[in-house]
């Protein structure tokens, strides 16, 4: 057997000396419970509590709030000492001067060009929780155009002026008019009235939109804007928003609905005599078309001009051919949808409504690449006529004849559009 070694020390004895008596336990929880306030004493610090964050709020809202920076900062600093009590808090006074928080920090945000990113780092407002405040207390914000949309020369971002619209009469407020029935929109948000205008185009038309604002007035940022269609491609454009009220309202008053194109049962606006080109011309620029079917062989053959929209649209652009050139343009259904029509102009005719929009003298108020290709069509058009081309009417449509003569002069002036010939 192994030896174990056994040990003589005795185990140490617990120490109750320093313990406290049943007594004195007794009384310290008694010391433990009278040390927590009571519901009557509660209640009055919180009524203290409540009455000093309400003197703070009556002192700036009774402040004059044109203050230098430093005065902006103690103010910030207050109001974010005022938002940290108020947090988590519940009942009616708490709700109360939360909401009138909420105003005066809304009236810096609008007098002062407070920004959200400053409330939040300042105040710990997060912008989220601003903007759906405002909106759940029907308090304006501002837009990426101005300050606000009613906004004076001092708050407003960006320049426009609100009365470029006004005179129909001028050729440049009808064509910028019928661009904007083709692809413009009214800006407007749930239950508020219409803040402004908004034009998206493809990349390759930027230029329209820097003629829109040198025709309002405006100097607004001009963006980038990507668009995923239904059939999955990607469309890269351009956009520009110009925030007024009395353009917006200008434009609702002409019969422009608050959504892209004033689709649907929307009248179209009243054009005075002798705009009415530079109307349909806007509107071609748009939501309009110049294209040429490349299995025909004489150059001036198979061109097609013609808009699409709603019916009444097409059915006053045929009503204005009509009258103009004396014969009525076909109105079919744009695909399946029954809503969005065409109505174009096809064969021998195609030059002359070409003329009729595309004058010489329109080249700076019109879509260049749509101006060259309509300029081209028309003058091919005159150089056929000084050739001794001749339109006969058949059976079925209207035709060219004594064609061979003029085809080289005609190719000449359209070879940039045509396709090239194969070896």
């Amino acid at each position: 057997m192994n030896n174990v070694e056994t040990s003589n020390q005795q185990p140490a004895k617990c120490d109750v000396s320093n313990l406290p008596t049943p007594a004195q336990e007794q009384g310290t929880r008694s010391d433990i419970h009278s040390a927590a306030p009571s519901r009557k004493r509660r209640k009055s610090l919180y009524d203290r509590e409540m009455g000093q964050l309400q003197r703070v709020l009556e002192y700036w809202e009774a402040t004059d709030r044109t203050f230098k920076e430093q005065r902006l900062t103690s103010c910030l600093a207050d109001i974010a000492e005022a938002w940290t009590s108020l947090k988590g808090r519940r009942g009616s006074p708490c709700k109360r001067l939360r909401t009138r928080l909420l105003k005066l920090v809304h009236t810096l945000y609008i007098e002062q060009r407070l920004s959200y990113h400053r409330l939040q780092e300042v105040c710990g407002f997060t912008q989220s929780y601003l903007s759906q405040e405002f909106n759940r207390l029907d308090l304006p914000t501002r837009s990426c155009g101005e300050k606000t949309p009613n906004a004076g020369d001092p708050h407003r971002l960006y320049a426009v002026n609100h009365d470029a619209l006004d005179d129909l009469k001028d050729p440049l407020v009808a064509y910028l008019l019928g661009f904007l029935w083709a692809d413009g929109r009214v800006l407007s948000r749930d239950g508020r009235p219409p803040e402004g205008i908004r034009v998206v185009v493809n990349e390759r038309d930027e230029e329209i939109l820097e003629l829109i604002k040198h025709v309002l007035g405006s100097d607004a940022p001009i963006h980038w804007n990507k668009t995923t269609l239904s059939n999955g491609r990607r469309y890269r454009g351009r956009s520009l928003s110009i925030y007024s009220h009395h353009l917006a309202k200008r434009l609702i008053s002409l019969g422009f609905m608050e959504r892209e194109g004033g689709r649907g049962n929307a009248s179209l606006p009243s054009i005075p005599k002798g705009v009415e080109a530079d109307f349909w011309r806007g509107v071609c620029d748009g939501d309009g078309h110049i294209k040429r079917d490349p299995r025909t062989i004489f150059p001036l053959s198979g061109w097609e001009l013609g808009i699409s929209g709603s019916k009444e649209l097409v059915e006053q652009f045929r009503q204005f051919v009509e009258h103009e050139l004396g014969f009525q343009p076909a109105v079919v259904r744009n695909g399946n949808s029954q809503y969005n029509h065409r109505v174009y102009v096809a064969g021998v005719r195609t030059p002359k409504l070409a003329n009729l929009l595309y004058p010489k003298h329109v080249y700076k108020t019109a879509l260049s690449r749509k101006y060259r290709l309509a300029r081209a069509l028309a003058d091919a058009w005159e150089v056929a006529g000084r050739h001794g081309i001749v339109e006969r009417q058949t059976t079925r449509a209207l035709i060219y004849t004594n064609t061979k003569t003029c085809e080289p002069a005609v190719r000449a002036v359209l070879s940039a559009y045509l396709p090239k010939p194969t070896r």
